[in-house]
């Protein structure tokens, strides 16, 4: 994992998802002579990020199935499955420059839309 994502093997110990991806980000764009901006997080003074909680499991025996979620897979998983990453990301107004009809992007929720994979393909996993 350390020499696909490019970080320290202790930082897989000792570290969350995201500085996975960013240095991945980070690779991606030295190849192609860009730079990422250097953004602190909001209402943090030190940029520092506070991942999950984890809740401790409870030996014993249940009749009824217990559901565990595994966010590490599941993000990149949906992330795949949808195309969704900074490479495919386009704003309402490429979509219409480029003339881009609705079958061929996905929108989200929160409103960001990714062109689909039969136009670009991500790459960035």
């Amino acid at each position: 994992m350390a020499r696909v994502t490019g970080v320290p093997i202790s930082f897989l110990l000792a570290r969350g998802q995201s500085i996975k991806v960013l240095f991945q980000l980070l690779r991606k764009a030295k190849q192609k002579n860009l730079v990422l901006p250097n953004v602190k997080q909001a209402g943090s003074e030190q940029g520092t990020y506070e991942g999950t909680t984890v809740l401790e499991a409870r030996a014993g025996f249940y009749e009824k199935p217990i559901a565990t979620i595994d966010f590490a897979s599941l993000y990149p998983s949906i992330m795949m499955a949808y195309n969704l990453c900074y490479c495919t990301l386009v704003t309402p107004e490429d979509v219409r420059k480029l003339n881009l009809p609705p079958e061929s992007v996905n929108k989200t929720p929160s409103g960001e839309i990714f062109v689909k994979s039969n136009l670009q393909k991500v790459y960035c996993f």
